[in-house]
């Protein structure tokens, strides 16, 4: 009997969502309005990039009202919620579809009101478990001043899911404390069917819906005590279940059904190769990370970190070559004018190079050899792009489908690479600054789409925060994009937050 994977999740939420209204203390709340506008087709790329996918038209006028309970980590147990809901205007962006033999133009955009997050977490000793739709971030990378992780970036909605695991490091038995880990393990159900069709042009490619979502990491990190701390791990995220319609010069040609059952979320944890065929179950995009940061004082530390990418054998393998984000950080926890620096580099081109040939894909094939190349980083020839309601769920340094208005749904300029710097700090006691800058270059893709010559971007954005009281701030951006890849494009962002004086937004 095959598992209902999305109605158990849907009736998890419920059932923890009801709770979270029992006895209630600590609680924050707040609210906040934004605005923003821009000369281009969207909204500049550092404007809406990890936020969480709540910014992204070229305007918008939205209103965020949150409630919540931080889990109190402190005790043996501990409970803790959230609710959030976004709502207000947004403008549309036109997307072309082929429609009864001709293509034709449609607008396109984000509901009026949608709940941004609804989650409730409960926790015994070191384990938690957390059930609904709740923001996540990376756990190597600063979120505020990189580029994005390569699996898990926050940079779009978040995706219902009960996610279970170490809320923090804990000591590896018998190391004496010189050894601790932390893990997560995730499931999810994708609810973006609706935009995806309707972003779609059903001209060549394919679409798969009533898709589930798996995501999991484990990290090792030395004695956070010392001097040196030393973090290695894994992550990845991926696909599974639903069905997918394949689509040819506009006409449905095939319906290939990837329903799942127990079975299938067992073989998601790891990689299991599915009967005879070469390939493993579902959709697999993860990195290879390793961290390592420095104390200097009390208030400085200075770190490094590279995060390899891998969607097969060949890219855990490091036949992809230099490929993954290679960073340095500088972190002064006292503040000041310069409080946090983050230089990165981003590099997808090898991608194990543009030769895929597998024997096992053919009868009697003449050549033995094999060739695992062309690895196609966040596309699959049989899921959805690696994408939530169109955003790149891992680095949103890529083009995203959601900015394809001829309605392809891919990745077209996955073979990238760039310099990217964040800078923040504070002026005067009340105002916070951010900096952020970045410049890549992108030559398409191995697959569909490689580009006839290298498309670049220059993308620029300086936000200030001015911090009227302890729970009143006014917030403004300035951005723009500059080059044949992103279009040119200026824009502006205004919010007006207010938070009640039990926590910080």
């Amino acid at each position: 009997m095959k598992l209902k994977l999305k109605h158990l999740l849907v009736a998890l939420c419920a059932l923890t969502a009801g709770r979270a209204y029992a006895q209630i203390s600590d609680i924050t709340a707040g609210a906040e309005v934004t605005a923003n506008a821009s000369s281009g087709r969207f909204a500049p790329y550092f404007i809406s990039a990890l936020t969480h996918g709540k910014i992204s038209q070229k305007s918008s006028a939205l209103v965020d009202l949150w409630v919540g309970k931080d889990i109190d980590t402190s005790g043996r147990l501990g409970w803790g919620f959230g609710v959030e809901a976004v709502g207000g205007y947004t403008s549309a962006a036109e997307y072309q579809r082929w429609d009864n033999g001709q293509w034709k133009e449609h607008d396109l955009r984000p509901p009026s009101v949608w709940m941004q997050q609804l989650y409730a977490v409960g926790k015994y000793r070191s384990l938690f478990l957390t059930v609904g739709m709740k923001e996540h971030g990376s756990n190597i990378v600063n979120d505020r001043l990189s580029s994005g992780d390569l699996t898990y970036s926050g940079n779009t909605r978040p995706i219902p899911q009960a996610r279970a695991g170490f809320i923090r490091y804990v000591d590896v038995p018998f190391t004496n404390g010189w050894l601790q880990v932390k893990g997560e393990l995730a499931y999810g159900y994708m609810m973006d069917d609706k935009f995806m069709r309707e972003m779609y042009n059903h001209y060549n490619y394919h679409m798969a819906y009533d898709v589930l979502f798996n995501y999991k990491y484990v990290y090792f990190r030395s004695n956070p005590e010392k001097r040196f701390v030393g973090t290695l791990g894994i992550q990845a995220g991926g696909f599974f279940g639903g069905k997918a319609d394949y689509y040819k010069e506009g006409k449905l040609t095939e319906t290939r059904d990837y329903s799942a059952n127990l079975k299938t979320l067992i073989n998601m944890i790891a990689p299991v190769f599915k009967g005879d065929e070469a390939f493993v179950e579902g959709s697999t995009v993860g990195s290879i990370d390793i961290r390592g940061d420095y104390r200097i004082d009390a208030g400085n530390t200075v770190s490094a970190y590279v995060l390899c990418p891998y969607e097969d054998g060949s890219g855990m393998a490091k036949l992809n070559k230099f490929d993954g984000l290679w960073g340095l950080e500088y972190r002064n926890t006292s503040g000041g004018i310069v409080s946090g620096v983050v230089v990165e580099y981003l590099d997808l081109r090898d991608q194990s190079g543009p030769i895929h040939f597998a024997p096992s894909d053919y009868d009697n094939p003449t050549i033995q050899s094999q060739a695992t190349g062309r690895d196609n980083y966040y596309n699959n020839g049989y899921y959805n792009s690696y994408v939530n309601y169109g955003m790149a769920i891992g680095t949103p340094m890529l083009v995203a489908p959601l900015y394809n208005q001829d309605g392809y749904p891919a990745f077209t300029g996955n073979r990238t690479n760039g310099v990217h710097v964040g800078v923040s700090g504070s002026v005067g006691g009340n105002v916070d600054y951010r900096m952020l800058f970045g410049h890549h270059r992108s030559l398409g893709n191995y697959e569909e789409v490689p580009f006839p010559e290298p498309l670049t971007d220059t993308s620029m954005m300086l936000e200030g925060v001015y911090r009227i009281n302890g729970s009143l701030s006014l917030k403004g951006q300035l951005a723009f994009d500059s080059g044949s890849l992103r279009g040119d494009n200026f824009g502006a962002l205004v919010s007006v937050t207010y938070t009640g004086a039990s926590g910080k937004r």
